[in-house]
Formats: C-alpha cells, sequence, structure tokens
C-alpha cells in the first residue's frame, strides 16, 4: 500500500472539487450576460443591432434626463431590448430589421424606432433559457478510484 494513500486522495479531491467549482462560476458568469448582444458583435451581418440597441439607449439616457418623469417610455423600452435580444434572427427578420435601422438613420426619430421596433416585435417568439442552478458541492460524487498496485 502507498503510505499516505487516502490523504492524497483526499487532497486531489479538494483540488478537484475547487476547479469544478471555479470552472462553475465562470459558466454562470458568461451566462448571465447577453450572449445574444455578444454573439450579434461576432457577425457581420448582426454589427448594426447592436449599434442600434446602443444608440436607442443613448436617446432614451438623454430623453430621461431632461423629462424625468417619463420612466414609462423606459420600461417599454427593456422589453423591447429583451424581445430583440430573445428571438432567433433569421434573414427576414435581419433584413426587417436593417429597414428600421436605415430609416432612423434618415430621419433620427429615436421614438418612432422604438414604435417601429415594438410593431415588428409583436408576434414574434421568444427563446427562454433556463437558469443555471447555483453551484452545490454536496451533489458532487466520487465516482470511482482505480488503484494498480
Amino acid at each position: 500500500m502507498i503510505p499516505d494513500f487516502f490523504k492524497a486522495v483526499y487532497e486531489t479531491d479538494k483540488k478537484v472539487i475547487a476547479d469544478l467549482q471555479a470552472s462553475y462560476k465562470k459558466m454562470e458568469q458568461v451566462h448571465g450576460v447577453d450572449t445574444s448582444l455578444v454573439e450579434y458583435s461576432k457577425e457581420q451581418s448582426t454589427k448594426f443591432v447592436k449599434d442600434l440597441l446602443r444608440e436607442i439607449e443613448l436617446q432614451l439616457e438623454e430623453y430621461l434626463e431632461e423629462f424625468p418623469a417619463e420612466r414609462s417610455m423606459e420600461a417599454r423600452w427593456e422589453v423591447i431590448r429583451n424581445k430583440i435580444l430573445g428571438i432567433p434572427l433569421t434573414k427576414r427578420r435581419l433584413r426587417d430589421l436593417r429597414r428600421i435601422w436605415k430609416r432612423y438613420k434618415n430621419k433620427e426619430d429615436w421614438k418612432r424606432l422604438i414604435d417601429e421596433l415594438d410593431q415588428f416585435l409583436a408576434q414574434k417568439g421568444l427563446q427562454e433559457r433556463e437558469p443555471i442552478e447555483p453551484f452545490d458541492p454536496d451533489k458532487l460524487k466520487l465516482v470511482a478510484i482505480d488503484f494498480v498496485s
């Protein structure tokens, strides 16, 4: 028998659990970020969606500084933003969104842009993401120890 065999096994077990916990935390952080927004920045065909979202958020911030009582517009925008990030963007939807974005760039009426986006997203279905359960070390089990002497 190897001296201090079980001590080595338990030390290795602690290292593995710490590594699993760190990996799980990274996965939770990635899941918490708007992954759709990250994906939109990577592909050339969807980069304009990120610009569209940023533009509306800037315009809305400026508007709310002038008219702080208009918080209903902010709530409406959050619903629209979540829908945009939650729907799968097909080629046709991207084309329609690009048309809406181009009309906005010509007239620069951000309230109209929000209205058009709301109409566009009215009948679109959202993709639901399942929440990740918090890390629970009690659910970890030692599967097997292979001992070769």
